[in-house]
């Protein structure tokens, strides 16, 4: 067990490095000790579900996690996430089980209301940035650039503007909202027709949410080349590959 969950953190490592196909190999090995480990099948499917190529793999990973946890609610928003991709409207219903199951989540607040976007479903992707922002307080900025953004494609420009000038003022390095809003500011002014294209509406990054336990063991990126050879230290025969 203990070897597996090295394994586990030493890819979670890689995907904080950027190197999926590293990060991948580890997950691989994991599993092979372990083929129904749920954190395993977790890792191993999202971290494939950021390559659109590989959706149908991602798909048999959550499928084979909700099978030992069906309640799982990051499994179950991964099933939201794939049949989003795929333009599937069973998304609907799994975003709608993935929010029963944590109602104050953000991420899951958030991507439900880009999907309701794409679907023309405007006001309904409001109330769900909107509530995003008032259930998940770590998520202030990101819900509120949603937000944002959601006004400009309403073409409800003054609302826009206040959004962005409140994320200016909470965080002064956020160059995005400084840059939108003085455009925004140009229209108002009449020195510009039209503000030219708004941010897109995409999807938030998809990031496995690991529970306390995982958390307290996981290396932070801070340090992660550290964490690596620190590994490899207590488990010689691991081969480890670090880009420089």
């Amino acid at each position: 067990a203990e070897y597996m969950g090295t394994l586990q953190r030493i890819g979670r490592c890689y995907e904080e490095m950027k190197q999926p196909k590293e990060s991948l190999l580890y997950y691989q090995r994991a599993e092979k000790l372990e083929p129904m480990n749920k954190l395993t099948i977790k890792l191993i499917g999202f971290l494939m579900m950021q390559d659109t190529h590989r959706l149908a793999d991602a798909l048999e990973y959550a499928k084979r996690g909700l099978s030992i946890s069906p309640e799982d609610p990051d499994l179950v928003y991964l099933m939201a996430r794939i049949h989003s991709a795929k333009n599937d409207m069973q998304a609907l219903s799994y975003y709608q089980k993935a929010m029963a199951l944590c109602p104050n989540r953000g991420d899951i607040l958030i991507s439900f209301g880009v999907f309701l976007f794409h679907l023309g479903s405007i006001e309904s992707a409001f109330q769900m940035f909107t509530k995003a922002n008032q259930a998940d307080r770590s998520r202030f900025e990101e819900s509120y650039m949603y937000l944002a953004a959601l006004y400009e494609h309403n073409k409800q420009y003054r609302e826009a503007m206040s959004v962005y000038e409140t994320l200016y003022r909470q965080n002064q390095k956020n160059v995005v909202a400084l840059q939108r809003f003085t455009q925004l500011s140009q229209i108002a002014d009449h020195r510009i027709p039209i503000p030219g294209i708004p941010p897109p509406l995409e999807h938030p990054p998809l990031k496995l949410n690991l529970d306390n336990e995982v958390q307290q063991k996981q290396v932070q990126a801070v340090s992660v080349t550290p964490a690596l050879m620190m590994a490899k230290n207590f488990f010689p025969g691991l081969n480890l590959y670090v880009n420089p």
